[in-house]
């Protein structure tokens, strides 16, 4: 007798190798599909947001896997040291002087810097990055709306934007250079996010006034790295990966930033003075000296010239349905011709549950927006058979790699002689060029 064993992707996790070579051994969190077919996300008492203000921000939180991480490498090696970057700045001998002191007293060890080189090279406090800036005009203006169109701006720069743009990679993109070229690292993502939530907050203080600020610390597996924070006025506090778009409260213990150095407002500084750098171990109440060391210590000690550089108002391209829908017919080409590749057998696809795999997307990315009512619904894709599927999401860059992580999913191993695909594919077209692509497998046996 012949047992046949079927995997069902369950979410994947990467990890640089700067990270192995200064962390052994670790918590790294698992990227789950948004939907898998059986599994329902059951949320802790962590991550449920019934205390926040409206429920904000529910949308965006969600539980979270965790996977114990052991790695060694063969020879041993270690991280190499990294000196900071030698550039012009662009501010006053008095606030270079305070940079300085503050710098050696507070964030000596931690290869954090609150100077940030422009485009050109030219250094400038980090506050100056921060400003209240228009979001696109999409169909929902909320907070989670606000994260999913930052998340999808993709986070690796491709190098012909790099050799366009003669950049090194210690550069930080004004939002308007992040959006010229759409794509940016942590802290291209930080800024545009914190900058739509300020925008949020003066347009509707009623619904989002709160204090932002920008965090500056290190996460797993990324390593040093720039969030945003959110405080609301009851004092609730939430952190923000801008790259992924998804928010922790700060009594998650899964979440990913692990230590927090300084946060940065548009007004100031402010260097961690806690013992722990946990984020569940902080008070984020940047009135107390005993707890944040502020750059500026008074009034008189802020620069009268603190301007942003950023531009006041930001312009988009309207969004391109026409080359969503034909990338759309693509992607659904290629994977199919892809997978029997990998497969060399008979592989054939389903297209009678493709409407129902679409519809399923369309609320997948209703949700990312915020909606409140949406209901993601267990379908029976099949009553007689046994069925399983996900749903990825990607801030679409190029064909490959979209390619790259549908192999990885290993769904085309499926070796039972009787299986059958299903594919549902659905992009969405975002002011800006970006682009929201959503990719739905499953199989029947």
């Amino acid at each position: 007798m012949t047992q046949l064993l079927n995997y069902t992707f369950m979410g994947s996790a990467t990890i640089p190798l700067g990270t192995v070579l200064r962390m052994k051994e670790g918590f790294v969190r698992c990227k789950s599909p948004d939907y898998i077919v059986g599994y329902i996300n059951q949320p802790n008492t962590i991550t449920m947001l019934g205390n926040f203000e409206d429920g904000e921000a529910q949308g965006s939180i969600r539980p979270s896997t965790m996977l114990r991480i052991h790695a060694t490498l063969d020879p041993i090696a270690t991280a190499p040291t990294k000196s900071p970057p030698d550039f012009p700045r662009n501010e006053c001998r008095e606030v270079l002087s305070r940079v300085q002191q503050f710098s050696e007293r507070y964030l000596e060890g931690t290869n954090c810097s609150v100077l940030w080189p422009d485009i050109h090279g030219v250094g400038y406090l980090t506050s100056r990055f921060l400003t209240a800036q228009n979001p696109p005009k999409i169909r929902a203006m909320t907070l989670e709306a606000c994260a999913h169109y930052v998340s999808l701006i993709p986070s690796k720069r491709t190098w012909s934007s790099l050799k366009r743009l003669n950049m090194s990679q210690h550069l930080v993109l004004t939002s308007t250079q992040t959006l010229d070229i759409l794509a940016g690292d942590a802290a291209e993502h930080a800024v545009l996010l914190a900058n739509y939530f300020m925008y949020l907050g003066k347009k509707n203080p009623a619904e989002y006034n709160a204090h932002v600020c920008l965090v500056l610390g290190c996460s797993i597996p990324e390593g040093n790295t720039v969030w945003v924070m959110r405080k609301s006025s009851s004092g609730d506090v939430l952190l923000w990966d801008a790259t992924s778009g998804c928010a922790f409260s700060r009594e998650d213990d899964s979440i990913p930033l692990q230590k927090v150095y300084c946060l940065v407002s548009k007004e100031n500084i402010y260097a961690n003075l806690h013992q722990e750098t946990k984020p569940h171990s902080l008070d984020f109440d940047l009135t107390n000296p005993k707890k944040w060391a502020p750059l500026h210590n008074t009034d008189d000690q802020v620069p009268l010239d603190i301007t942003t550089i950023q531009e006041e108002t930001l312009t988009y391209s309207p969004p391109n349905h026409s080359y969503a829908r034909e990338l759309q017919d693509e992607l659904k080409e290629t994977i199919k011709s892809a997978m029997r590749e990998w497969r060399r057998t008979t592989t054939s696809f389903r297209t009678d549950t493709v409407p129902k795999l679409v519809s399923i997307l369309e609320r997948l990315e209703q949700a990312k927006l915020g909606s409140k009512d949406v209901v993601v619904p267990l379908e029976v894709l099949s009553k007689t058979r046994n069925v399983s599927g996900f749903a990825l999401h990607f801030a679409y860059t190029n064909t490959d790699d979209v390619l790259r992580s549908v192999k990885a999913t290993e769904i085309h191993e499926n070796r039972n002689p009787h299986v059958e695909f299903s594919l549902g594919i659905r992009v969405f077209a975002y002011p800006g060029g970006a682009l929201s692509v959503w990719i739905f497998l499953s199989t029947m046996t």
